[in-house]
């Protein structure tokens, strides 16, 4: 059912004139005068809104769109053609019109909601969502002249939004307050589609529209323009937009780049790869976040393939310096900054929004699925934190070829800059990859100066190929090989295997700490990779819940062997229970010995949800070994230096269907081992492996 059609409809302001001439500029003259014709606000429209349907109206300010709802609100009239609206229609046009300045904010909830159509005893029943939406229940009773800016425009949103419409009109207004508050109003428009009500939406916001909307209507000074799907229409508004506002644009083959205020887009074959939000810097700032897009710009030597950009931030002491080129149909976007007078800045991000439709990522020798974005994520969540020397990631699209694989690669970046992969929220719909540079604390204020965030190269012409070539290249410098035993960096842990064949599964080898009734596992770290010499691999990893870092130190020794030295570096005075190391080994391996006592890893289905240790008693030993059909001996052995250490076989549960052994360091006694700031070795030993075949 179709709850709007308008036929030819179209909208024209008429010029002033008549009596009403004599009283403005101009005198008797304009009686006189021959005046242009008044162009169209609105060209005529022929449009059907089906019920539940959400439609999004884009285009430049002065295009027609709030013309375009305020015909549909009954705000004006059509001046030719024929307007039909079914049912009641709630408009968000103006947050707070109909507010009296004098009256308390209870006043004021019952008489706007009165404009908006609602009766008294409908607002009675929703008057306590409304005010718990807002957050205002304890200002609700204050005249509403003594309102900040922000509770005011969160009381009028809230009351907009509890009305029970046909029809809503939304324009503009999902800026309003807070950064929490704006992805609380997001979640309720969308929670507003899902109930199904027909929804117009008009925004700059292009990520929020093309999430919302089913469809989107482009005007342009007051015609449509009609580009196909949601998609097509976005892609050519904004090669439009750019150009139109002499915002600069570089192209190169099959590839362009859009520079707007501050947002970078880019573009292949016509078809954006970034999100709307595209390419911008983000810098946070004493508990608040800035904006590239909300920096003042200008161009310097603009040309077809190249340009650079300055931004000056009206609330931040920093000039941000793009340069943007593009090479062989590759962008290339260096980033600098210079702050004038001495900043408390806590990070700087280069973020690069890139479509939904990206569904697989690399970093270095990790690689996953992006989770998919459900309507429930009204927060960004963290996809993978890549270690801090990874050069470079890359994303793939679903196969349909829509979209291309794309490249990142970073150089000249601050050593603290690394990469991080998140999801947004529903209403963004965008995977990001930042480049993020943590001022560290001691060096805050940043005395004045300029920096370099480092240059980001995105390659969207790379095919599957080039990108096995590239995650090659950055695997060989996160292993160490040892003859045929090979030990692989993967996410906090240690993927071993012989002869080409994975040993490891699942946890591989990593390290846990215990402190007090607190588990922390190696692989829940942020770890960076360094290759110290050919024949060593120092990881180091940090956690939130760990004043300091662990230190694993990986040799290549003798064939088949591998030197291991763990280290905790804590800087402040820690007390363990216990510490280990495991291996969780494949499937193939059965069966278990030490230096006291052997058995078998047996069925996982008998030993019920937890983990179960397989030792009949705890026996103080040096190594522990693992055996399975046609696979190589392998063996955690300790060093003497390091004291008791307990050597212990454990089954995992049925969903996870893993083989451990384990070295075990424990007193029996909590808090035992009560470590001052410092260095101490946790661990020191060796791992080998010895061929199926051998004696």
């Amino acid at each position: 059912m179709a709850l709007i059609e308008a036929t030819n409809m179209a909208k024209r302001y008429p010029a002033l004139g008549g009596k009403r001439a004599l009283l403005g500029r101009g005198g008797m003259g304009r009686l006189f005068r021959t005046t242009p014709p008044v162009p169209m606000a609105l060209s005529p429209l022929s449009l059907t809104v089906e019920a539940g349907e959400a439609l999004g109206i884009i285009g430049r300010n002065g295009s027609g769109k709030s013309t375009l709802l305020k015909l549909i609100a009954g705000v004006t009239a059509p001046s030719e053609g024929t307007l039909k609206v079914h049912g009641r229609v709630a408009s968000l046009l103006e947050l707070g019109a109909g507010f009296h300045p004098m009256l308390t904010g209870r006043e004021n909830v019952y008489l706007n909601a009165g404009l908006l159509g609602m009766r008294h005893a409908q607002v009675r029943a929703c008057f306590d969502a409304i005010v718990d939406f807002a957050e205002l229940a304890e200002h609700i009773d204050r005249t509403v002249d003594t309102y900040s800016s922000g509770m005011f425009v969160r009381l009028a949103f809230s009351v907009a939004i509890h009305t029970d419409p046909d029809v809503f009109l939304v324009d503009e207004v999902l800026s309003v307050g807070d950064e929490a508050f704006q992805r609380k109003c997001r979640a309720r428009i969308l929670a507003l589609k899902e109930a199904g009500k027909t929804i117009l939406f008009v925004s700059h916001d292009l990520g929020t529209v093309q999430t919302l909307c089913d469809r989107v209507l482009l005007l342009e000074q007051g015609e449509v323009l009609s580009r196909g799907d949601t998609q097509a229409t976005i892609d050519y508004y904004l090669r439009q937009i750019g150009q139109a506002q002499g915002i600069h644009r570089v192209a190169s083959g099959d590839v362009e780049a859009l520079f707007n205020h501050g947002r970078l887009s880019l573009f292949h074959r016509q078809r954006e790869v970034t999100a709307p939000l595209g390419l911008k810097v983000q810098f946070f700032s004493m508990g608040s976040y800035h904006e590239s897009t909300s920096a003042e710009w200008t161009l310097e030597s603009p040309g077809e393939t190249e340009f650079t950009a300055v931004g000056t931030f009206p609330r931040l002491p920093v000039r941000l310096y793009l340069t943007v080129s593009l090479v062989e149909g590759r962008l290339c976007l260096s980033a600098a900054w210079e702050n004038t007078q001495p900043l408390d800045l806590s990070y700087v991000a280069l973020q690069c929004f890139l479509r939904s439709a990206y569904t697989t990522w690399y970093a270095g020798t990790q690689r996953g699925a992006f989770p998919p974005i459900a309507p429930q994520d009204h927060q960004w969540s963290t996809v993978a934190t890549v270690p801090r020397n990874t050069a470079s990631c890359a994303v793939q699209a679903s196969a349909d070829g829509a979209l291309p694989p794309l490249l990142l690669e970073i150089s000249d970046a601050d050593e603290c800059a690394r990469f991080q992969l998140d999801n947004t929220d529903y209403m963004a719909q965008a995977r990001i990859v930042h480049l993020t540079e943590a001022i560290p604390t001691g060096a805050v204020p940043l005395p004045p100066g300029r920096r370099t965030l480092g240059t980001l190269v995105l390659d969207p012409t790379c095919d599957d190929a080039a990108l096995r070539q590239v995650q090659r290249a950055q695997e060989a410098a996160e292993r160490i090989e040892s003859g045929p035993l090979m030990a692989q960096y993967r996410g906090g842990a240690l993927a071993l295997s012989a002869h080409e064949q994975l040993l490891t599964d699942a946890l591989h080898l990593h390290a846990q700490l215990r402190c007090g009734a607190l588990w922390m596992l190696g692989t829940d770290f942020t770890w960076d990779v360094t290759r110290e010499t050919d024949d060593t691999l120092v990881i180091t990893g940090r956690s939130a819940r760990l004043a300091g870092s662990l230190c694993w130190e990986v040799t290549a020794a003798t064939p088949h062997h591998l030197g291991l030295v763990l280290t905790l570096h804590n800087e402040e005075r820690l007390s363990l229970s216990e510490y280990n190391l495991s291996l969780c080994l494949e499937a193939g391996y059965n069966a278990w010995q030490s230096a006291e006592a052997s058995g078998v890893f047996g069925d996982a289905g008998a030993l019920g949800t937890g983990w179960t240790h397989l030792n009949p008693t705890y026996e103080a030993g040096p190594y522990i070994s693992a055996t399975g059909p046609e696979r190589p001996k392998i063996t955690l052995h300790a060093d003497e230096s390091l004291g008791t250490v307990f050597p212990t076989a454990i089954r995992t549960d049925t969903a996870q269907d893993g083989r451990v052994v384990q070295l075990l360091c424990s007193s029996g006694r909590a808090g035992a081992f009560a470590l001052e700031p410092g260095a101490h070795v946790l661990f020191s030993g060796r791992l080998w492996t010895e061929d199926p075949t051998s004696s």
